[in-house]
């Protein structure tokens, strides 16, 4: 037959099988595997965490020109992703490959996030779960829980870190994003070079803000709840103009170029503590901004603050830490904010801002401490600076009586929506968030509370990542809500011991006419 296959030959019909199948199968696209095709109504799609690496590795190296294969695409995650096991590269992690799309993280749970590690620190000038995020594109619902950022390099130009964005700008909007865990940052300058500056620049959600053209950058209705160590141990670099470390929960610092507009930061938060430490530089440290203060709208902090030089001035404030633009319904409620010098200046540490901002509606805890520490003395400047200094309210008001839910919740009633996004309500949940305020219909970054109260004779507490309800009374009728307000379980308790299977969150639990936060 010449080398022809038979008509009946089993090895030709199998060869046309496989070729139909090859026919039929559609090809991926160059670079993905992800399902999706990376526009508006039909994203691509992230479950696994080679997925999500692979989102990184493609981002990172596309650098042609546009049309481009992958940076300005849009992005969805549609389940809960574990990074244990990867040492992460951020998003967009440089100029030269800038992350322009739309990144949705679904409000699924990234765990467990890291960059380099304690022994082995990474040399990342830009670390984040984003590098550099650009020209209008937006990032939103992302949680990162338990989050490791270990950094340490030298360098003769700014060092950014931040846990979702280190550094975003050009009318990009980082949105709905919360965070937990740490970042450590150990800044070893170099000798300057002509024009150069370098700094420090950290923050719990993003680095730096850039605005210009009139278009602001924003942060809207996020959270960070994050334990911030930064230390710049260099003698090397001069102490001059912008060469200033910027260190704030919510954000490092603000920039402004060719424009008045600022960028915002608005109803968001920040709790957790900072301590930061400058050898030689001048550092601003805020609770929520650290220097070069963007607008910030409708926010608070809880974050305490410590802050140490061996030379350089100190500006450290349970807010804002030096400089900037206008503050509208801030609320300080940091356990404390301590500065401490052996040879330079302490310049300001208030319990709001010092005098280069001006803001209306501005509000502290009365039981904020403030200490100055020079030369191993401490000094509680808390009663001395207890006054308001007229009208630039450097130190605010003391809430008093007043609830800062209702007050922020007044502001966003006035304030309604902002670039199109709705701002989220406030409240205080007993047990969650250590008190303090969180966002109702929104991620909170924490466990079920274990906190055993009683309930008509019943125990109810969790365990195992169950709610459990324990105790001889049975036929009582027990209503589980969520924080939304919505039935999740409803049911008599027939048992000794009932378990109910819920996810990690804060329920209403409600028997009998008495309710339990838990």
């Amino acid at each position: 037959m010449n080398g022809h296959f038979k008509p009946n030959n089993p090895m030709k019909k199998h060869f046309l099988l496989l070729l139909a199948i090859l026919i039929a199968t559609p090809i991926l696209k160059a670079g993905y595997t992800l399902p999706g095709a990376g526009i508006a109504n039909d994203p691509y799609l992230i479950s696994t965490t080679s997925q999500l690496k692979e989102v990184s590795d493609s981002i990172n190296n596309d650098v042609a020109a546009t049309p481009y294969k992958y940076r300005d695409k849009y992005y969805k995650v549609i389940a809960n992703i574990d990074m244990s096991h990867v040492d992460w590269i951020p998003i967009g992690k440089s100029a030269t490959s800038p992350f322009l799309g739309n990144f949705d993280g679904n409000n699924k749970i990234i765990s467990n996030l890291r960059i380099g590690t304690i022994t082995t620190p990474t040399s990342n000038q830009l670390s984040g779960f984003f590098g550099l995020v650009n020209f209008g594109a937006v990032v939103k619902n992302v949680i990162l829980e338990n989050i490791m950022f270990n950094t340490q390099s030298e360098l003769t130009g700014d060092m950014v870190s931040a846990a979702i964005c280190a550094q975003v700008a050009n009318s990009a909007t980082i949105q709905n994003c919360h965070v937990s865990g740490s970042i450590k940052v150990v800044y070893k300058g170099l000798a300057p070079v002509s024009g150069s500056t370098g700094n420090m620049i950290v923050g719990g959600i993003v680095g730096k803000m850039n605005a210009a053209n009139n278009i602001p950058t924003t942060v809207i209705n996020c959270s960070s709840n994050l334990n911030i160590i930064a230390l710049d141990s260099t003698t090397l670099i001069n102490n001059s103009g912008a060469n200033n470390h910027g260190i704030g929960g919510i954000v490092g610092s603000g920039v402004v170029t060719g424009a008045p507009i600022r960028p915002q930061v608005i109803n968001s938060y920040s709790v957790g503590a900072i301590y930061a430490e400058s050898n030689s530089k001048d550092i601003g440290v805020g609770g929520a901004i650290g220097r070069n203060s963007p607008a910030l709208e409708c926010c608070y902090s809880g974050t305490n603050i410590t802050v140490k030089t061996i030379g350089g001035n100190i500006n450290a404030s349970g807010v804002v830490g030096i400089r900037g633009g206008t503050l509208n319904y801030a609320i300080a409620l940091n356990d404390f904010v301590r500065a401490i010098t052996t040879s330079g200046t302490i310049n300001s540490v208030y319990r709001i801002f010092n005098d280069n901002l001006s803001g209306t509606d501005l509000y502290a805890s009365e039981a904020m401490k403030l200490w100055k520490v020079v030369d191993r003395v401490e000094t509680d400047v808390t009663q001395i600076q207890s006054e308001n200094y007229g009208t630039t309210k450097i130190m605010g008001e003391n809430l008093g009586t007043t609830k800062p839910e209702d007050l922020l919740n007044t502001y966003v009633n006035d304030f309604v929506r902002v670039r199109g996004i709705d701002l989220l309500k406030w409240t205080v949940t007993e047990g969650a968030n250590n008190n303090k305020l969180v966002f109702q219909n929104t991620y909170l970054p924490q466990a079920t509370a274990v906190k055993q109260m009683k309930l008509t004779g019943v125990k109810v507490y969790s365990g195992n990542g169950k709610l459990v309800l324990e105790g001889e009374t049975n036929n009582v009728q027990i209503s589980v809500y969520n924080t939304t307000g919505q039935l999740v379980w409803n049911a008599k308790k027939t048992n000794e011991r009932m378990e109910i299977n819920l996810t990690k969150g804060i329920y209403l639990v409600q028997g009998i006419g008495k309710v339990i936060v838990y």
